[in-house]
């Protein structure tokens, strides 16, 4: 069984000057994730790697999740290629983790990251807001099988909803 916990970055500051890659989280985001960091500690979900794009706001979305759960910094593996990263593009970093990892989280952007939960909830249509977690569990040991056909969806939830 493997388990992918994916999860939106949190809500950043608005592109005023400089570029998008560079944007930090906003006061909300902060506070959103500390939330979802308190939620996720209830569910007793421990990965044993964690993706992330290289983006300021993904960074620090981490940072804060990693701090508040004692993620271990060995375990978070900054990705350039997942900033901005379509749905094929962040399959195919599944695809490659290791298969003696049994959890993992991908911190990512919309609209990858949603059109990811869509195809991964078998084609039920997913728009996850800013600092949003869904866990799946597939049916399998290797990364490579993982599809909607696989996995069933564990929780879902989001910083306006505790589901």
């Amino acid at each position: 069984m493997k388990k992918l916990l994916l999860i939106r970055h949190a809500q950043a500051t608005h592109l005023n000057e400089g570029n998008d890659f560079s944007r930090d989280l906003s006061l909300k985001g902060e506070t959103d994730c500390e939330k979802m960091s308190a939620h996720l500690k209830e569910q007793s979900f421990i990965p044993d790697l964690v993706k992330l794009s290289s983006s300021n706001r993904t960074r620090q979305t981490t940072q804060i999740f990693a701090s508040a759960l004692n993620w271990p910094s060995e375990i978070l593996l900054d990705i350039k290629s997942l900033y901005m990263a379509d749905n094929a593009s962040l399959l195919a970093e599944i695809s490659n983790t290791p298969n003696s990892t049994n959890s993992l989280v991908v911190v990512g952007h919309n609209p990858g990251i949603s059109e990811l939960c869509t195809d991964l909830k078998n084609n039920i249509f997913c728009d996850l807001p800013n600092c949003a977690l869904v866990l799946f569990e597939f049916n399998t040991n290797t990364w490579s099988d993982i599809s909607g056909t696989l996995g069933k969806v564990l929780w879902q939830s989001s910083p306006n909803s505790k589901n």
